[in-house]
């Protein structure tokens, strides 16, 4: 049954690609003035609409001859009526990255700062708020060492400062840090 139904398919499905592929897209982009810019994908002209006018519809032609219909039971013709806003995130700073968190124990007074942490990344004297992926907890800490290598990406906080973050046995949690 599948194979009969894949036989008669197949070359509706490939005529209907090859009518796609004649059929020119259109971009719709609004301006900062208010207008609206459309346009097929590869010509150079655009159309300019006033934003306040009714944007003529597309004509909208299905019959029973279109080759998916049956396949959908319903007209082929995208809704395009309402509008799509599509966020994108800001692109990472350069002081932030993205790294694992440690920790190990410095001895009270060892260090000229109350909350020390290590990174060979950082310079000496670096303050870096540090928050765990997994539950959003921050903690801050000022770089009083340069431990690890290139091929480690890792921060180790005094284990205080990584109680802040997570239990001691969770180490190392995924972090993100800023500086």
């Amino acid at each position: 049954m599948a194979s009969c139904l894949t036989i008669a398919a197949l070359p509706i499905l490939l005529r209907e690609g090859s009518q796609q592929r004649a059929n020119q897209p259109t971009v719709a982009v609004v301006a900062p003035g208010g207008q609206a810019l459309a346009s097929p994908l590869d010509s150079g002209s655009s159309t300019t609409v006033a934003a306040d006018q009714p944007t003529p519809a597309a004509p909208t032609t299905t019959t029973t001859a279109d080759s998916a219909s049956f396949l959908v039971g319903s007209p082929t013709t995208p809704d395009t009526s309402g509008s799509i806003t599509i966020a994108v995130p800001a692109p990472a700073s350069e002081t932030t990255r993205m790294v694992t968190a440690s920790f190990k124990r410095w001895a009270k007074g060892s260090t000229w700062a109350a909350d020390p942490c290590a990174a060979w990344f950082l310079k000496l004297g670096t303050r870096v708020a540090v928050t765990n992926l997994e539950n959003g907890h921050t903690a801050t800490c000022t770089v009083v060492d340069r431990t690890g290598t290139a091929k480690s990406d890792v921060i180790v906080l005094d284990a205080d400062l990584f109680a802040q973050l997570s239990d001691l046995v969770h180490a190392p949690i995924p972090v993100r840090i800023n500086w």
